[in-house]
């Protein structure tokens, strides 16, 4: 009765492992199939204009083989990606959408897959100019997706959208909605990649709107905060430095604002390379002091 029960258990684990061996082979077989598609769709993004119709005929025949072929791939949200890309780069915008929507409509779990469907059907619109469509497009990723990097952008994008259209109105509600929005998102979030990305778009949005306290308080903390090569780039975090300074000096008209983010960088990381520029910046700022006689 034992051995008999044993034996049962080896089968079925036997049968796990060949299955999943076989799962796995097919994904990958799934993945090498679709990389090769992906990369003729490469080829073809680099001219389309004076691409061959038959090049785009080749992508989606190869795309039609692929779906017949993986029924049950989970790469299948992203063969659809392909062939929306490949109608867009015909111009063929209202299919293009079809295929975009067919991702979210029927992987809806695929969360990766469902960000770039929403954000190409954005592409679209942008390329056929349809302004309440992109809107609308803005709206659904902000709402589905708030928290990732694109949704994080979008208040951004949005505004940025309204200044192109030369709508002044509609440009400085919607840059104050996204410094707005963007505050909300580091009080929820701190400590953390959402709120990095957030302070950068809030330093972003209230450089539009002139707050220059904003300004230099959003990339104070940027830079106290992140200061390491994984969040800015040495390059990165120089603009911001220089940013603060000359805002303070210039908008501000004071040297404290600047004076105070150094000296809590400093505090904060004792042992940071940035440290003796900072050093260096202060004793320049007390030198103008007396050379200008305090501009503040």
């Amino acid at each position: 009765m034992k051995k008999s029960i044993i034996l049962s258990l080896i089968i079925l684990l036997f049968t796990f492992v060949v299955l999943s061996f076989l799962s796995r082979n097919g994904e990958y077989a799934a993945q090498r199939d679709l990389w090769g598609i992906n990369l003729k769709l490469k080829q073809a993004s680099k001219d389309p204009n004076n691409m061959p119709k038959n090049v785009f005929k080749e992508i989606m025949d190869d795309y039609d083989q692929f779906m017949i072929k993986h029924p049950n791939s989970r790469m299948r949200p992203y063969a659809h990606l392909i062939s929306g890309r490949v109608y867009m780069l015909q111009r063929k915008f209202e299919q293009a959408r079809q295929e975009f929507e067919t991702i979210l409509e029927e992987y809806p779990k695929e969360t990766a897959a469902n960000i770039q469907a929403l954000a190409e059907i954005g592409r679209t619109y942008l390329k056929e100019d349809n302004g309440p469509a992109i809107v609308n497009t803005y709206e659904r990723i902000l709402a589905k997706y708030p928290l990732t990097e694109l949704g994080l952008k979008v208040p951004l994008l949005r505004a940025e959208f309204y200044q192109r259209q030369n709508d002044e109105t509609k440009t400085q509600q919607s840059y104050q909605n996204a410094a707005d929005h963007y505050e909300e998102i580091i009080k929820q979030n701190p400590d953390s990649l959402i709120e990095y990305q957030a302070l950068k778009y809030l330093g972003q949005s209230s450089l539009v709107l002139e707050n220059w306290e904003k300004v230099v308080d959003s990339y104070g903390e940027l830079l106290i905060k992140y200061p390491y090569p994984k969040y800015l780039t040495v390059y990165e975090s120089d603009k911001i430095i220089k940013m603060i300074t000359t805002i303070s000096i210039t908008k501000l008209k004071k040297y404290d604002p600047a004076k105070m983010i150094f000296l809590r960088f400093i505090e904060r990381h004792p042992k940071h390379p940035f440290n003796e520029t900072f050093f260096e910046m202060m004793k320049s700022f007390e030198f103008l002091k007396e050379e200008t006689k305090d501009i503040e």
